[in-house]
């Protein structure tokens, strides 16, 4: 809120009546928005709240919609909310120091899983300034025995489920596999879970570095810092049941410079790359998505390219 003195601008949400109320007040009066069906009890219940000047929205489990508006003035436009007072979540100290317009005199039983302004996690131990009796809720696989993620992954609650952020070298939903993994004869098969990703830094040793040409290159082929690749050829197998994803790319990492990628397109693999002029897709015609070993090779040479996916000619 704004004042202690039960007036001012404010934001809040709410229960009453079983229903959620979300209201605030930019100076001339509240907006009072409220859904229509009583909010299911021992029931995850997620909640969106938005305001754009003196219209706003609540969204709940990202189906129901509820809108709203704060009165308006014909002198001042009172489109900002001014707060100056701490956030209190759950309950606050003294409900008669509250904006009496926000009509909230008790505090909230139940569990509140997340809470995030503007994206910021607010529940998180080094933004609390003070907690009254707060007790860990224990009734979420991620509070529970045994722990749902292994090998040292962080439990994610999610409503009634979880993700699971594992630490480096394990994947899985679990975090129960191992991103090595012995496969495809003796050689070793790195395993990508879709979230996972490994990043190298100038590993190609060809003409000096990893870059494709530039115009400064060109410019200045002496500066063996400026040198690029005049060819780039890459040889993988894969295995995969994906119809969609990025099997490599190396680029500048600037927005419309020059990059070269492997890709897989609707179950089929396609090279890309830009030399700077217009990017050029190679496709193959061998689909890739049979959860089988298939082995690729993509040869750039200047600006012509070769793309061959197992037998295809």
């Amino acid at each position: 809120g704004q004042k202690t003195d039960a007036k001012g601008d404010f934001v809040s949400l709410a229960l009453h009546d079983g229903h959620l109320e979300y209201r605030y007040d930019l100076g001339k009066g509240a907006a009072v928005i409220r859904n229509k069906e009583k909010i299911p009890l021992n029931t995850w219940v997620s909640v969106t709240l938005e305001r754009n000047g003196r219209k706003g929205q609540m969204r709940i489990n990202n189906k129901e919609q509820v809108t709203g508006e704060s009165p308006k003035s014909r002198k001042t436009p009172h489109n900002a909310l001014n707060l100056k007072e701490s956030l209190y979540v759950g309950g606050a100290p003294d409900f008669s120091k509250l904006a009496r317009s926000a009509a909230i005199s008790t505090s909230f039983e139940g569990s509140i899983q997340k809470l995030n302004i503007k994206g910021f996690p607010v529940l998180r131990e080094e933004n609390i300034l003070n907690a009254i009796e707060i007790a860990t809720f224990l009734g979420h696989p991620c509070t529970q025995k045994p722990y749902p993620c292994q090998n040292g992954g962080l439990c994610i609650p999610k409503k009634e489920s979880y993700d699971c952020v594992c630490q480096r070298g394990f994947s899985g939903g679990q975090c129960e596999k191992a991103t090595i993994e012995k496969s495809a004869g003796s050689s070793e098969a790195v395993s990508f879970d879709g979230k996972t990703y490994l990043e190298y830094h100038k590993v190609t040793k060809n003409q000096l570095t990893n870059e494709i040409p530039d115009h400064a290159a060109a410019e200045n082929p002496d500066d063996p810092s400026e040198k690029a690749l005049l060819t780039n050829e890459f040889e993988l197998s894969i295995k995969t049941e994906a119809t969609q994803g990025l099997i490599l790319w190396s680029g500048k990492g600037t927005e419309r410079s020059d990059y070269i990628a492997l890709a897989v397109v609707g179950g089929y693999v396609q090279m890309m790359y830009d030399l700077g002029s217009k990017p050029v897709i190679l496709r193959s015609t061998v689909p890739v998505n049979t959860n089988q070993w298939i082995r690729i090779k993509a040869l750039r040479n200047n600006r012509d390219g070769i793309l061959q996916v197992g037998n295809e000619a």
